[in-house]
């Protein structure tokens, strides 16, 4: 909670467009949790071992979810106003 309301704050001193961005970025980064959740049933399904599988899918779950995100922020006519801003 501490870390949480540290970070809060140094999100609100930033310009909006920064703050905006990083609220994408957390939030991509934080749903990677849930992307491992969908890979490890899926790798055991696969007949993968949990031994082989989860050093691999741990560090690899985060990728899809920041490929997204940078899509969503980055893509031409994006309804954000990150780019306006200069956050990107």
């Amino acid at each position: 909670m501490v870390m949480q309301r540290l970070g809060a704050n140094m999100l609100c001193a930033l310009s909006i467009g920064v703050a905006a961005y990083a609220i994408v970025a957390y939030t991509a980064l934080t749903f990677a949790a849930v992307t491992l959740r969908l890979y490890l049933p899926s790798s055991m399904a696969a007949g993968i071992p949990f031994e082989i599988a989860y050093p691999a899918i741990a560090w690899l779950c985060w990728l899809p979810n920041v490929a997204v995100a940078e899509w969503l922020v980055r893509r031409p006519g994006a309804t954000t106003n990150l780019r306006a801003s200069g956050a990107v």
